[in-house]
Protein backbone atom coordinates (compact mmCIF):
# COMPACT_ATOMS: atom_id res chain seq x y z
CA UNK A 1 0.00 0.00 0.00
CA UNK A 2 2.86 2.40 0.66
CA UNK A 3 4.83 1.18 -2.12
CA UNK A 4 1.48 2.27 -4.61
CA UNK A 5 0.80 5.43 -2.72
CA UNK A 6 4.33 6.88 -2.73
CA UNK A 7 4.36 5.50 -6.74
CA UNK A 8 1.24 7.69 -7.21
CA UNK A 9 2.74 10.51 -4.91
CA UNK A 10 5.92 10.14 -7.13
CA UNK A 11 3.91 10.79 -10.47
CA UNK A 12 1.55 13.12 -9.55
CA UNK A 13 4.94 15.63 -8.43
CA UNK A 14 6.42 14.33 -11.80
CA UNK A 15 3.47 15.37 -13.86
CA UNK A 16 3.17 19.07 -12.07
CA UNK A 17 7.13 19.07 -12.79
CA UNK A 18 6.67 18.04 -16.41
CA UNK A 19 3.61 20.17 -16.95
CA UNK A 20 5.68 23.11 -15.14
CA UNK A 21 8.56 22.92 -17.59
CA UNK A 22 6.18 22.33 -19.96
CA UNK A 23 4.60 25.65 -19.12
CA UNK A 24 8.30 27.33 -18.79
CA UNK A 25 9.27 26.46 -22.67
CA UNK A 26 5.58 27.75 -23.54
CA UNK A 27 6.55 30.97 -21.69
CA UNK A 28 9.92 31.22 -23.20
CA UNK A 29 9.11 30.56 -26.86
CA UNK A 30 6.09 32.91 -26.67
CA UNK A 31 7.66 35.29 -24.24
CA UNK A 32 10.80 35.58 -26.13
CA UNK A 33 9.50 37.64 -28.98
CA UNK A 34 7.24 39.15 -27.40
CA UNK A 35 10.08 40.38 -25.36
CA UNK A 36 12.30 41.86 -28.10
CA UNK A 37 9.60 43.81 -29.76
CA UNK A 38 9.46 45.29 -26.00
CA UNK A 39 12.75 45.99 -26.38
CA UNK A 40 12.63 47.11 -30.02
CA UNK A 41 9.87 49.70 -28.79
CA UNK A 42 11.78 50.81 -26.50
CA UNK A 43 14.99 51.61 -28.80
CA UNK A 44 13.07 53.14 -31.13
CA UNK A 45 11.32 55.18 -27.74
CA UNK A 46 15.12 55.90 -27.25
CA UNK A 47 16.34 56.53 -30.77
CA UNK A 48 13.30 59.19 -30.95
CA UNK A 49 14.51 61.04 -27.43
CA UNK A 50 18.08 61.37 -28.47
CA UNK A 51 17.55 62.50 -31.92
CA UNK A 52 14.97 65.22 -30.96
CA UNK A 53 17.25 66.47 -28.66
CA UNK A 54 20.31 66.53 -30.73
CA UNK A 55 22.19 63.75 -29.38
CA UNK A 56 22.93 61.83 -32.61
CA UNK A 57 25.81 59.35 -31.51
CA UNK A 58 22.93 57.88 -28.76
CA UNK A 59 20.42 58.42 -31.26
CA UNK A 60 22.29 56.27 -33.59
CA UNK A 61 23.38 53.20 -30.99
CA UNK A 62 19.52 53.74 -30.15
CA UNK A 63 18.61 52.87 -34.21
CA UNK A 64 21.62 49.99 -34.33
CA UNK A 65 19.86 48.30 -31.54
CA UNK A 66 16.01 48.67 -32.82
CA UNK A 67 17.77 47.04 -35.96
CA UNK A 68 19.47 44.29 -34.61
CA UNK A 69 16.51 42.94 -32.93
CA UNK A 70 14.08 43.77 -36.30
CA UNK A 71 16.59 44.35 -39.11
CA UNK A 72 13.12 44.89 -41.12
CA UNK A 73 12.16 47.62 -38.67
CA UNK A 74 11.36 50.34 -41.56
CA UNK A 75 11.19 53.71 -39.56
CA UNK A 76 14.57 52.96 -37.90
CA UNK A 77 15.92 52.35 -41.14
CA UNK A 78 14.50 55.77 -42.48
CA UNK A 79 15.75 57.83 -39.49
CA UNK A 80 19.48 56.19 -39.88
CA UNK A 81 19.33 57.81 -43.87
CA UNK A 82 18.55 61.38 -42.37
CA UNK A 83 21.46 60.79 -40.10
CA UNK A 84 23.29 59.95 -42.99
CA UNK A 85 21.91 62.84 -44.66
CA UNK A 86 22.71 65.45 -42.26
CA UNK A 87 26.21 63.96 -42.09
CA UNK A 88 26.62 63.73 -45.76
CA UNK A 89 27.61 60.69 -45.43
CA UNK A 90 27.96 57.72 -48.38
CA UNK A 91 26.26 55.43 -45.97
CA UNK A 92 22.84 57.46 -46.75
CA UNK A 93 22.53 55.28 -50.83
CA UNK A 94 22.63 52.20 -48.67
CA UNK A 95 19.96 53.32 -46.27
CA UNK A 96 17.82 54.80 -49.09
CA UNK A 97 17.83 51.32 -50.69
CA UNK A 98 17.44 49.19 -47.58
CA UNK A 99 14.25 51.27 -47.44
CA UNK A 100 13.13 50.82 -50.24
CA UNK A 101 13.64 47.07 -50.38
CA UNK A 102 11.46 46.93 -47.13
CA UNK A 103 8.51 49.47 -48.78
CA UNK A 104 8.79 50.08 -52.51
CA UNK A 105 6.01 53.14 -51.90
CA UNK A 106 6.52 56.04 -54.25
CA UNK A 107 7.75 58.48 -51.67
CA UNK A 108 10.71 55.71 -50.82
CA UNK A 109 11.76 55.76 -54.03
CA UNK A 110 11.75 59.49 -54.41
CA UNK A 111 14.20 59.86 -51.59
CA UNK A 112 16.42 57.24 -53.10
CA UNK A 113 16.47 59.20 -56.39
CA UNK A 114 17.35 62.28 -54.41
CA UNK A 115 20.18 60.75 -52.61
CA UNK A 116 21.89 59.29 -55.61
CA UNK A 117 21.71 62.65 -57.00
CA UNK A 118 23.90 64.19 -54.24
CA UNK A 119 25.89 60.76 -53.61
CA UNK A 120 26.13 59.01 -57.27
CA UNK A 121 28.83 59.93 -59.72
CA UNK A 122 28.18 60.49 -63.74
CA UNK A 123 26.71 58.19 -65.14
CA UNK A 124 23.83 57.86 -61.90
CA UNK A 125 23.50 53.91 -62.39
CA UNK A 126 21.42 53.80 -59.51
CA UNK A 127 19.62 56.67 -59.67
CA UNK A 128 18.76 56.09 -63.37
CA UNK A 129 17.33 52.44 -62.25
CA UNK A 130 15.02 54.14 -59.51
CA UNK A 131 13.95 56.58 -62.11
CA UNK A 132 13.13 54.31 -64.64
CA UNK A 133 11.14 52.34 -61.81
CA UNK A 134 8.82 55.77 -61.35
CA UNK A 135 8.69 56.36 -64.89
CA UNK A 136 4.48 54.94 -64.61
CA UNK A 137 4.42 57.65 -61.73
CA UNK A 138 5.70 60.00 -64.09
CA UNK A 139 2.21 60.76 -66.24
CA UNK A 140 0.84 61.85 -62.81
CA UNK A 141 3.42 62.56 -60.30
CA UNK A 142 5.38 66.17 -61.27
CA UNK A 143 8.23 65.73 -58.58
CA UNK A 144 9.31 62.71 -60.98
CA UNK A 145 9.92 64.97 -63.67
CA UNK A 146 11.50 67.12 -61.42
CA UNK A 147 13.71 64.83 -60.47
CA UNK A 148 14.29 63.19 -63.86
CA UNK A 149 15.20 67.41 -65.21
CA UNK A 150 17.80 67.42 -62.65
CA UNK A 151 19.46 64.30 -63.42
CA UNK A 152 19.23 65.47 -67.38
CA UNK A 153 21.16 68.18 -65.97
CA UNK A 154 23.54 66.60 -64.05
CA UNK A 155 24.32 64.38 -67.08
CA UNK A 156 24.76 67.58 -69.09
CA UNK A 157 21.68 67.28 -71.20
CA UNK A 158 19.87 70.60 -70.72
CA UNK A 159 17.34 70.08 -73.50
CA UNK A 160 15.74 66.81 -71.93
CA UNK A 161 16.13 68.88 -68.33
CA UNK A 162 13.74 72.19 -69.90
CA UNK A 163 11.25 69.23 -70.99
CA UNK A 164 11.11 67.53 -67.98
CA UNK A 165 10.67 71.47 -65.98
CA UNK A 166 8.51 72.52 -68.36
CA UNK A 167 6.12 68.48 -67.80
CA UNK A 168 6.34 69.26 -63.88
CA UNK A 169 5.03 72.72 -64.08
CA UNK A 170 2.02 71.69 -66.64
CA UNK A 171 0.84 69.19 -64.60
CA UNK A 172 1.21 71.23 -61.37
CA UNK A 173 0.91 75.19 -62.43
CA UNK A 174 0.63 76.99 -58.57
CA UNK A 175 3.52 75.19 -57.64
CA UNK A 176 5.70 78.07 -56.83
CA UNK A 177 8.93 75.97 -56.28
CA UNK A 178 8.46 74.22 -59.93
CA UNK A 179 8.03 77.58 -61.43
CA UNK A 180 11.36 78.74 -59.87
CA UNK A 181 13.29 75.65 -61.14
CA UNK A 182 12.00 76.57 -64.54
CA UNK A 183 12.54 80.02 -64.44
CA UNK A 184 16.47 79.53 -62.90
CA UNK A 185 17.26 76.60 -65.33
CA UNK A 186 16.18 79.31 -68.31
CA UNK A 187 18.71 81.88 -67.49
CA UNK A 188 21.42 79.67 -66.50
CA UNK A 189 20.78 78.19 -70.18
CA UNK A 190 21.40 81.60 -71.69
CA UNK A 191 18.02 81.08 -73.80
CA UNK A 192 17.65 84.92 -74.91
CA UNK A 193 14.37 84.61 -76.06
CA UNK A 194 12.84 83.16 -72.79
CA UNK A 195 15.22 85.21 -70.41
CA UNK A 196 12.63 88.04 -69.99
CA UNK A 197 10.28 86.32 -69.09
CA UNK A 198 12.16 83.90 -66.09
CA UNK A 199 13.26 87.03 -64.68
CA UNK A 200 10.21 88.49 -64.84
CA UNK A 201 8.93 85.51 -63.55
CA UNK A 202 11.88 85.15 -60.69
CA UNK A 203 11.04 88.88 -60.06
CA UNK A 204 7.08 87.85 -59.22
CA UNK A 205 8.35 84.92 -56.95
CA UNK A 206 10.44 87.22 -54.72
CA UNK A 207 7.52 89.21 -53.67
CA UNK A 208 5.97 85.11 -52.11
CA UNK A 209 7.09 84.59 -48.62
CA UNK A 210 7.60 81.03 -49.78
CA UNK A 211 10.07 81.17 -52.23
CA UNK A 212 11.09 84.94 -51.95
CA UNK A 213 15.15 84.07 -50.87
CA UNK A 214 15.31 81.12 -53.50
CA UNK A 215 14.12 83.82 -56.34
CA UNK A 216 16.47 86.41 -55.11
CA UNK A 217 19.20 84.57 -54.71
CA UNK A 218 18.78 83.68 -57.99
CA UNK A 219 17.98 87.13 -59.28
CA UNK A 220 21.81 88.67 -57.87
CA UNK A 221 23.27 85.28 -59.37
CA UNK A 222 21.94 86.08 -62.68
CA UNK A 223 22.90 89.99 -62.62
CA UNK A 224 26.44 88.64 -61.83
CA UNK A 225 26.45 86.64 -64.41
CA UNK A 226 25.25 89.00 -66.60
CA UNK A 227 27.45 92.01 -65.30
CA UNK A 228 24.69 93.78 -64.13
CA UNK A 229 25.99 95.49 -61.30
CA UNK A 230 22.96 98.03 -60.45
CA UNK A 231 20.40 95.55 -60.72
CA UNK A 232 22.67 92.92 -58.32
CA UNK A 233 23.17 95.65 -55.89
CA UNK A 234 19.20 96.45 -55.66
CA UNK A 235 18.29 92.54 -55.84
CA UNK A 236 20.89 92.06 -52.72
CA UNK A 237 19.43 95.01 -50.68
CA UNK A 238 16.40 93.13 -51.60
CA UNK A 239 17.53 89.92 -50.07
CA UNK A 240 19.83 91.84 -47.16
CA UNK A 241 16.30 93.38 -46.08
CA UNK A 242 14.26 89.88 -46.51
CA UNK A 243 12.97 89.25 -42.75
CA UNK A 244 13.64 85.20 -43.68
CA UNK A 245 17.11 86.36 -44.73
CA UNK A 246 20.15 84.09 -43.25
CA UNK A 247 23.74 85.47 -42.56
CA UNK A 248 24.70 83.55 -45.58
CA UNK A 249 22.45 85.80 -47.46
CA UNK A 250 24.08 88.64 -46.02
CA UNK A 251 27.37 87.56 -46.93
CA UNK A 252 26.21 87.21 -50.95
CA UNK A 253 25.66 91.16 -50.31
CA UNK A 254 29.44 91.74 -49.19
CA UNK A 255 30.06 89.80 -52.61
CA UNK A 256 27.93 92.14 -54.77
CA UNK A 257 29.42 95.45 -52.99
CA UNK A 258 32.89 94.00 -53.44
CA UNK A 259 32.12 93.80 -57.33
CA UNK A 260 29.83 97.04 -57.69
CA UNK A 261 30.70 99.00 -54.97
CA UNK A 262 34.19 99.34 -53.84
CA UNK A 263 34.57 102.16 -51.99
CA UNK A 264 31.93 100.88 -49.95
CA UNK A 265 33.25 97.53 -48.70
CA UNK A 266 35.41 98.62 -45.30
CA UNK A 267 31.86 99.71 -44.00
CA UNK A 268 29.85 96.59 -44.89
CA UNK A 269 32.79 93.92 -43.61
CA UNK A 270 32.74 96.15 -40.22
CA UNK A 271 28.80 95.86 -40.18
CA UNK A 272 29.18 91.87 -40.99
CA UNK A 273 31.82 91.69 -37.89
CA UNK A 274 29.59 93.11 -35.95
CA UNK A 275 26.32 91.56 -36.71
CA UNK A 276 28.39 88.15 -36.39
CA UNK A 277 28.79 88.92 -32.53
CA UNK A 278 30.09 85.92 -31.13
CA UNK A 279 27.86 83.59 -32.82
CA UNK A 280 30.72 80.78 -34.00
CA UNK A 281 29.31 79.77 -37.16
CA UNK A 282 28.53 83.30 -38.29
CA UNK A 283 32.41 84.36 -37.28
CA UNK A 284 33.26 81.71 -39.40
CA UNK A 285 31.31 82.48 -42.27
CA UNK A 286 32.51 86.31 -42.68
CA UNK A 287 36.43 85.06 -41.94
CA UNK A 288 35.90 82.31 -45.31
CA UNK A 289 34.45 84.88 -47.13
CA UNK A 290 37.20 87.73 -46.34
CA UNK A 291 40.11 85.00 -46.98
CA UNK A 292 37.83 83.83 -50.25
CA UNK A 293 37.84 87.33 -51.26
CA UNK A 294 42.02 88.35 -50.90
CA UNK A 295 41.23 89.32 -47.43
CA UNK A 296 43.62 86.45 -45.40
CA UNK A 297 45.50 88.90 -42.99
CA UNK A 298 42.41 90.82 -42.27
CA UNK A 299 40.58 87.86 -41.50
CA UNK A 300 43.43 86.32 -39.73
CA UNK A 301 43.93 89.10 -37.58
CA UNK A 302 39.82 89.59 -36.78
CA UNK A 303 39.59 86.15 -35.63
CA UNK A 304 42.76 86.62 -33.81
CA UNK A 305 41.15 89.32 -32.07
CA UNK A 306 38.49 87.08 -30.73
CA UNK A 307 37.50 86.04 -26.99
CA UNK A 308 40.29 83.58 -25.97
CA UNK A 309 37.11 81.00 -25.48
CA UNK A 310 36.10 81.31 -28.67
CA UNK A 311 39.53 81.15 -30.49
CA UNK A 312 39.61 77.58 -29.28
CA UNK A 313 37.05 76.10 -30.51
CA UNK A 314 37.29 74.10 -33.26
CA UNK A 315 35.19 76.20 -35.81
CA UNK A 316 37.37 79.09 -35.47
CA UNK A 317 40.40 76.82 -35.31
CA UNK A 318 39.62 75.28 -38.46
CA UNK A 319 38.79 78.29 -39.78
CA UNK A 320 42.85 80.15 -39.26
CA UNK A 321 43.52 77.17 -40.63
CA UNK A 322 41.83 78.09 -43.91
CA UNK A 323 43.02 81.40 -44.06
CA UNK A 324 46.54 79.54 -44.02
CA UNK A 325 45.37 77.18 -47.06
CA UNK A 326 43.80 79.84 -49.14
CA UNK A 327 47.12 82.34 -49.16
CA UNK A 328 48.72 78.67 -49.67
CA UNK A 329 51.03 79.75 -46.58
CA UNK A 330 52.14 76.46 -46.12
CA UNK A 331 54.78 77.19 -43.99
CA UNK A 332 52.79 79.65 -41.88
CA UNK A 333 50.11 76.38 -41.32
CA UNK A 334 53.12 74.18 -40.28
CA UNK A 335 54.09 76.53 -37.89
CA UNK A 336 50.74 77.88 -36.32
CA UNK A 337 49.50 74.19 -35.75
CA UNK A 338 53.15 73.03 -34.15
CA UNK A 339 53.02 72.36 -30.17
CA UNK A 340 49.45 72.51 -30.16
CA UNK A 341 46.53 69.54 -28.83
CA UNK A 342 43.74 69.97 -30.19
CA UNK A 343 42.34 66.72 -27.91
CA UNK A 344 39.53 64.95 -29.22
CA UNK A 345 40.19 66.81 -32.86
CA UNK A 346 43.64 66.25 -32.89
CA UNK A 347 43.23 63.82 -35.69
CA UNK A 348 42.01 67.36 -37.76
CA UNK A 349 45.34 69.21 -36.61
CA UNK A 350 47.02 65.85 -37.52
CA UNK A 351 46.13 65.57 -41.08
CA UNK A 352 46.15 69.84 -42.00
CA UNK A 353 49.70 69.23 -40.68
CA UNK A 354 50.21 66.12 -43.06
CA UNK A 355 48.59 68.74 -45.86
CA UNK A 356 51.03 70.96 -44.93
CA UNK A 357 54.10 69.46 -45.40
CA UNK A 358 53.22 67.52 -48.18
CA UNK A 359 52.56 71.41 -50.07
CA UNK A 360 56.11 71.97 -49.17
CA UNK A 361 57.31 68.67 -50.71
CA UNK A 362 58.10 66.81 -47.30
CA UNK A 363 56.22 63.79 -48.51
CA UNK A 364 57.66 60.98 -45.92
CA UNK A 365 57.22 63.42 -42.85
CA UNK A 366 53.48 64.22 -44.58
CA UNK A 367 53.03 60.62 -44.81
CA UNK A 368 53.95 59.88 -40.95
CA UNK A 369 51.27 62.34 -39.91
CA UNK A 370 48.77 61.29 -42.12
CA UNK A 371 48.92 57.72 -40.51
CA UNK A 372 48.47 59.29 -37.01
CA UNK A 373 45.88 60.78 -38.13
CA UNK A 374 44.15 57.92 -39.93
CA UNK A 375 45.14 55.59 -37.25
CA UNK A 376 43.09 57.97 -34.69
CA UNK A 377 40.24 58.44 -36.97
CA UNK A 378 39.37 55.05 -38.47
CA UNK A 379 38.09 53.87 -34.84
CA UNK A 380 34.94 55.88 -35.26
CA UNK A 381 32.96 56.29 -38.18
CA UNK A 382 32.39 60.16 -37.96
CA UNK A 383 35.84 61.15 -37.79
CA UNK A 384 36.25 59.09 -40.52
CA UNK A 385 33.73 60.30 -42.33
CA UNK A 386 35.24 64.23 -41.92
CA UNK A 387 38.83 62.39 -43.60
CA UNK A 388 36.50 61.56 -46.34
CA UNK A 389 35.51 64.62 -47.29
CA UNK A 390 39.03 66.49 -46.86
CA UNK A 391 40.96 63.84 -48.94
CA UNK A 392 37.83 64.40 -51.79
CA UNK A 393 38.00 67.79 -51.15
CA UNK A 394 41.76 67.84 -51.74
CA UNK A 395 42.03 65.60 -54.61
CA UNK A 396 44.01 63.33 -52.32
CA UNK A 397 42.77 59.58 -54.20
CA UNK A 398 45.35 57.38 -52.44
CA UNK A 399 44.79 58.41 -49.12
CA UNK A 400 41.33 58.23 -49.67
CA UNK A 401 41.09 54.77 -50.48
CA UNK A 402 43.56 53.79 -47.54
CA UNK A 403 41.66 55.91 -45.30
CA UNK A 404 38.23 53.43 -46.41
CA UNK A 405 40.15 50.71 -46.57
CA UNK A 406 41.21 50.93 -42.69
CA UNK A 407 37.60 52.12 -41.82
CA UNK A 408 36.32 48.60 -42.98
CA UNK A 409 38.67 46.69 -41.06
CA UNK A 410 38.59 49.14 -38.25
CA UNK A 411 34.80 49.89 -37.64
CA UNK A 412 32.86 47.19 -35.44
CA UNK A 413 29.67 46.91 -36.78
CA UNK A 414 27.72 47.63 -39.57
CA UNK A 415 30.24 48.79 -42.03
CA UNK A 416 28.17 49.17 -45.13
CA UNK A 417 28.48 52.40 -45.86
CA UNK A 418 32.55 51.81 -46.54
CA UNK A 419 31.73 49.55 -48.68
CA UNK A 420 29.07 51.83 -50.30
CA UNK A 421 31.71 54.78 -50.31
CA UNK A 422 34.81 52.35 -52.05
CA UNK A 423 32.46 51.32 -54.66
CA UNK A 424 31.84 54.82 -55.20
CA UNK A 425 35.53 56.04 -55.13
CA UNK A 426 36.00 52.84 -57.82
CA UNK A 427 33.31 54.47 -59.83
CA UNK A 428 35.67 57.10 -60.53
CA UNK A 429 38.63 55.68 -60.04
CA UNK A 430 39.17 52.47 -61.93
CA UNK A 431 41.59 50.45 -59.97
CA UNK A 432 41.43 47.32 -60.85
CA UNK A 433 43.06 45.80 -57.79
CA UNK A 434 41.58 47.60 -55.17
CA UNK A 435 37.86 46.82 -57.41
CA UNK A 436 38.83 43.07 -57.25
CA UNK A 437 39.99 43.77 -53.63
CA UNK A 438 36.18 45.24 -53.30
CA UNK A 439 34.55 42.53 -55.23
CA UNK A 440 36.05 39.46 -53.16
CA UNK A 441 34.21 41.32 -50.07
CA UNK A 442 31.28 41.50 -51.57
CA UNK A 443 31.20 37.89 -53.14
CA UNK A 444 32.14 37.22 -49.14
CA UNK A 445 28.68 38.70 -48.58
CA UNK A 446 26.84 37.50 -51.57
CA UNK A 447 28.37 34.20 -52.65
CA UNK A 448 25.68 33.18 -55.29
CA UNK A 449 25.20 36.57 -57.01
CA UNK A 450 25.95 36.06 -60.66
CA UNK A 451 27.23 39.88 -61.20
CA UNK A 452 29.18 39.30 -58.26
CA UNK A 453 30.94 36.09 -59.24
CA UNK A 454 31.31 36.96 -63.34
CA UNK A 455 33.03 40.73 -62.29
CA UNK A 456 35.32 38.99 -59.54
CA UNK A 457 36.31 36.14 -62.02
CA UNK A 458 37.22 38.96 -64.81
CA UNK A 459 39.20 41.29 -62.41
CA UNK A 460 41.39 38.37 -61.51
CA UNK A 461 41.83 37.40 -64.68
CA UNK A 462 42.74 40.77 -65.86
CA UNK A 463 45.42 41.00 -62.80
CA UNK A 464 46.70 37.07 -63.52
CA UNK A 465 45.81 36.29 -60.42
CA UNK A 466 44.06 33.26 -58.64
CA UNK A 467 43.53 31.81 -62.10
CA UNK A 468 42.19 28.36 -60.88
CA UNK A 469 39.61 30.39 -59.17
CA UNK A 470 38.42 32.55 -61.61
CA UNK A 471 37.75 29.91 -63.86
CA UNK A 472 35.34 28.39 -61.08
CA UNK A 473 33.79 31.74 -60.68
CA UNK A 474 33.22 32.37 -64.69
CA UNK A 475 31.91 28.83 -64.75
CA UNK A 476 29.58 29.31 -62.12
CA UNK A 477 28.26 32.49 -63.79
CA UNK A 478 27.85 31.33 -66.63
CA UNK A 479 25.67 28.31 -65.41
CA UNK A 480 23.26 30.86 -63.93
CA UNK A 481 22.95 33.09 -66.96
CA UNK A 482 23.82 31.31 -69.88
CA UNK A 483 22.29 34.32 -72.11
CA UNK A 484 24.01 37.25 -70.61
CA UNK A 485 26.93 38.51 -73.28
CA UNK A 486 28.76 39.73 -70.21
CA UNK A 487 29.47 36.60 -68.34
CA UNK A 488 29.87 34.38 -71.77
CA UNK A 489 32.52 36.63 -72.67
CA UNK A 490 34.13 36.41 -69.48
CA UNK A 491 33.81 32.28 -69.18
CA UNK A 492 34.97 32.63 -72.84
CA UNK A 493 38.11 34.75 -71.71
CA UNK A 494 38.81 32.40 -68.90
CA UNK A 495 39.16 29.21 -70.73
CA UNK A 496 40.87 31.00 -73.40
CA UNK A 497 43.55 31.88 -70.01
CA UNK A 498 43.68 28.37 -69.26
CA UNK A 499 44.79 27.21 -72.59
CA UNK A 500 40.73 26.53 -74.34
CA UNK A 501 40.81 29.06 -76.58
CA UNK A 502 38.69 27.05 -79.19
CA UNK A 503 36.18 26.05 -76.33
CA UNK A 504 35.98 30.15 -75.48
CA UNK A 505 35.34 30.69 -79.38
CA UNK A 506 32.62 28.62 -79.37
CA UNK A 507 30.83 30.60 -76.62
CA UNK A 508 31.05 33.49 -77.64
CA UNK A 509 29.93 32.21 -81.24
CA UNK A 510 26.28 31.75 -79.42
CA UNK A 511 26.23 35.37 -79.01
CA UNK A 512 24.44 37.45 -81.61
CA UNK A 513 26.39 39.98 -84.56
CA UNK A 514 24.73 42.88 -82.29
CA UNK A 515 26.14 41.24 -79.20
CA UNK A 516 29.98 40.84 -80.40
CA UNK A 517 29.74 44.12 -81.47
CA UNK A 518 29.50 45.54 -77.83
CA UNK A 519 32.43 47.29 -77.43
CA UNK A 520 33.00 45.64 -73.57
CA UNK A 521 32.40 42.15 -75.74
CA UNK A 522 34.19 42.61 -78.78
CA UNK A 523 37.33 43.77 -77.16
CA UNK A 524 38.03 40.00 -75.67
CA UNK A 525 36.50 38.67 -79.02
CA UNK A 526 39.08 40.12 -80.55
CA UNK A 527 41.58 38.86 -78.25
CA UNK A 528 40.60 35.35 -78.37
CA UNK A 529 40.96 35.54 -82.63
CA UNK A 530 44.04 36.83 -82.62
CA UNK A 531 45.99 34.48 -80.22
CA UNK A 532 44.66 32.06 -82.51
CA UNK A 533 46.40 33.85 -85.79
CA UNK A 534 42.99 35.19 -87.27
CA UNK A 535 43.78 38.64 -87.10
CA UNK A 536 41.80 39.44 -90.36
CA UNK A 537 38.71 38.55 -88.40
CA UNK A 538 39.47 40.28 -85.00
CA UNK A 539 39.76 43.79 -86.62
CA UNK A 540 35.86 44.46 -87.02
CA UNK A 541 35.73 43.81 -82.91
CA UNK A 542 39.21 45.53 -82.59
CA UNK A 543 37.48 48.81 -83.92
CA UNK A 544 34.21 47.96 -81.67
CA UNK A 545 36.32 47.89 -79.34
CA UNK A 546 37.87 51.63 -79.50
CA UNK A 547 34.35 52.87 -78.70
CA UNK A 548 34.45 51.55 -75.19
CA UNK A 549 34.15 54.69 -72.80
CA UNK A 550 36.36 53.69 -69.52
CA UNK A 551 38.30 50.40 -69.69
CA UNK A 552 40.28 49.37 -66.89
CA UNK A 553 44.46 49.67 -67.39
CA UNK A 554 44.59 46.18 -68.17
CA UNK A 555 42.17 45.92 -70.48
CA UNK A 556 43.69 49.31 -72.09
CA UNK A 557 46.86 47.46 -72.32
CA UNK A 558 44.92 44.10 -73.90
CA UNK A 559 43.27 46.54 -76.67
CA UNK A 560 46.95 47.86 -77.32
CA UNK A 561 48.67 45.14 -77.56
CA UNK A 562 46.41 43.88 -80.62
CA UNK A 563 47.71 44.22 -84.21
CA UNK A 564 46.68 47.01 -86.07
Amino acid sequence: MFQTGRSKTFLVTLSIGVGLVIALIVAVWVGRPAYRAYKERRAMEQARAFLGSGDVTNGVLSLRLALSLNPANVEAVLRMADVSAALRSPQLLAWRRRAVELDSSPSNQLLLVTSGLAIEKSPYPLTSEALNKLAPAGQTNAEVHLLSGQLALQLKRPEDALRHLNQAVAMQPTNQFYRLRLATLQLQLGDAAGAGGARAELAALAKQTNCSLLALRALVLDALARKDLEAAGNWADALHADPQAIFADRLVRLTVIDYARPSAIGPAIAEAQQQAGTNVLSIVGVAQWMAGHGRVQPALEWLRAQPPELQESVPLLLAQAECYQASRDWVGLEAWLGGRNWKSQEYVRLVLLSRALREQGRIDFADMYWRRAMGVAVMQPQTVLYLYRLTSAWGWDEQMEQLLWAAYENVRGRNDWVLQALSLFYQGHPKTAGLYRLHQVLLERQPRSVPLQNNTAMLALLLDRDSGRALELAHSAYEGEKNNPSVVSTYAYALHMSGQTEEGLKLMATLTDEQLQQPAIALYQAVLLQSLGRTNQSKPYQEAAMRAPLLLPEEAALLESLQP
